[in-house]
């Protein structure tokens, strides 16, 4: 074979290599994904801008809290507690107060709040929606029923209202359940019309009795209880 020909071949090679490692195996975020998300963002009360890495020209997959499937490229995990990006200062008992109440308040506004944005009815690849310890303070979304492969839910310590939505008990790959800490009112239903599957654990507080339950087999049980 001519040399010539053979370190030509070897070169386009490498180029086509190169290609397929650096471009098309990449995960990159889905167009359609993206812009819900920019929008649940528009609409969503950050007082410290927490979510300022979420821009319009560069890649979701990339963003603050947000997780995507390695081969599909969808988004499948929304991870945005207060407590992971800006956990809540320990009590120093030696410290000074001051500096302490400062700390506190600084996390205080820290938290997201509003509505939850109905923009999130878009991601309907979650597995995982955490968006608890903020103060998020509308009702329980309905649309939170089209979440097919969701699988882990926490709205916990939230300042949510109203009953717990039939859209709770209609989640069909849920595992993970937590309202805990909120203020949702009306009567609690021993099954929630839990119709395709049990969660292993649901946890509430009833904004009267102010202690954690859990569901288990179908069965309310107290913490206090040892549930």
């Amino acid at each position: 074979m001519n040399t010539f020909l053979f370190f030509g071949l070897l070169i386009i090679a490498s180029i086509h290599a190169n290609f397929l490692c650096s471009g098309e195996s990449e995960v990159h975020c889905i167009e359609s994904e993206q812009q819900a998300l920019l929008k649940f963002k528009q609409h969503l009360n950050d007082p410290l801008n927490q979510l300022a890495s979420w821009a319009g020209d560069e890649d979701c997959c990339q963003w603050v809290g947000v997780a995507c499937h390695d081969v599909t490229s969808h988004v499948r995990e929304l991870h945005l507690s207060t407590l992971r990006s800006f956990p809540p200062p320990p009590y120093d008992y030696s410290g000074d107060v001051d500096i302490y109440d400062a700390e506190v308040e600084a996390y205080e506004r820290s938290k997201f709040g509003g509505p939850i944005p109905v923009d999130l009815q878009n991601m309907t690849f979650l597995t995982h929606l955490d968006l608890s310890s903020n103060y998020f303070n509308s009702s329980i979304p309905y649309w939170l029923s089209i979440f097919i492969h969701l699988q882990s839910l926490n709205l916990g310590s939230n300042k949510l209202q109203g009953s717990i939505s039939n859209a709770v008990g209609n989640l069909t790959s849920i595992i993970s359940i937590d309202l805990s800490y909120n203020e949702l009112g009306g009567k609690l239903r021993r099954s929630l019309g839990f119709e395709h599957k049990i969660p292993s654990k649901f946890w509430l507080t009833p904004a009267h009795y102010g202690e954690g339950f859990v569901l288990i087999d179908q069965t309310i049980k107290s913490t206090k209880d040892g549930g």
